[in-house]
This record gives C-alpha cells, sequence and structure tokens, in this order.
C-alpha cells in the first residue's frame, strides 16, 4: 500500500537493526548510567542538565533531546534572541557533548559489528556454495566420462 504516494519511496525496504538481545537493542533500551564520550566523562557529576538518575539507553536520551527542542521551539518567540541559560538549551547542550554523544558513538559500533557478523556469514556461505558446485561439477564430468 501506498504510504507517502511516492512509488520511490514506499518500495524502499531496510533489515531491521534492532533483533532481540542483540547489542543495538541494549544499546538503545537498557537502564545505563552514562555513555562515555571521553575517558572521565562518566565521573563529572551532573553532567547532564537536570538529569539525576539512570536513563533507558539511547532512546531516553533522544527523547529528552527531542522534547527539549519542542520546548525550545513552541516557548521561544521567533522575534527574539534565545536565552543559552534556558533549560531545554542547557539539556540540549549538556547531553549533545556527553551521553548523546558517547551513545551514538556506542550504537554505531554495535552496528558495525553485527554487520561483520553477517559478512562472515555471508563469505562462508559463499565458500560452502562454491566447494558443492565444483564437487558436483567433479562428479558430473566423471559421469559423463562413464
Amino acid at each position: 500500500s501506498d504510504i507517502t504516494g511516492d512509488s520511490r519511496i514506499d518500495s524502499i525496504t531496510s533489515a531491521r537493526t534492532l533483533k532481540k538481545d542483540s547489542e543495538t537493542q541494549t544499546v538503545q533500551y537498557n537502564v545505563r548510567e552514562c555513555f562515555e564520550n571521553r575517558e572521565g566523562d562518566c565521573d563529572i557529576p551532573h553532567r547532564i542538565y537536570g538529569l539525576t538518575r539512570d536513563y533507558h539507553g539511547l532512546e531516553a536520551l533522544f527523547g529528552l533531546f527531542t522534547q527539549s527542542t519542542s520546548e525550545l521551539v513552541t516557548k521561544a518567540d521567533p522575534e527574539t534572541q534565545i536565552d543559552l541559560l534556558t533549560k531545554p538549551v542547557q539539556m540540549m547542550g549538556s547531553l549533545l557533548i556527553y551521553d548523546l554523544k558517547g551513545g551514538c558513538e556506542q550504537y554505531r559500533l554495535a552496528i558495525v559489528e553485527e554487520q561483520k557478523e553477517t559478512t562472515n556469514l555471508l563469505e562462508t556461505l559463499l565458500i560452502l556454495f562454491f566447494i558443492i558446485a565444483i564437487i558436483s561439477t567433479f562428479i558430473g564430468f566423471i559421469f559423463f566420462l562413464l
């Protein structure tokens, strides 16, 4: 069924990056105290403005960032300059400097690792099929000669 009305966009498919018990799922949803961006970041108390407890993975951080963005856009008058000391700006800045950046890096590494595993599996299957093809060709050649 058409979702956007654009046949090219509607025909695009993508494999899931989140699989049950995968590293990407762990990074995305498990309870965390910190996603370390630089060594020692997790030792900084109150590094994320307004956040005083654990959070549920990268998904929660994106939610906080989106909420802060929404607050800023809806409350700010387009004619006035935004005060950098407001809660949404401070929250967005601290998220980008610390955990959100570290979480995105961990998520990227998890996806790359899963892709390497998939590539290794496909390479093994390709080699196996090649061996089967050679054996089948050899057996066929022997039966042809007899």
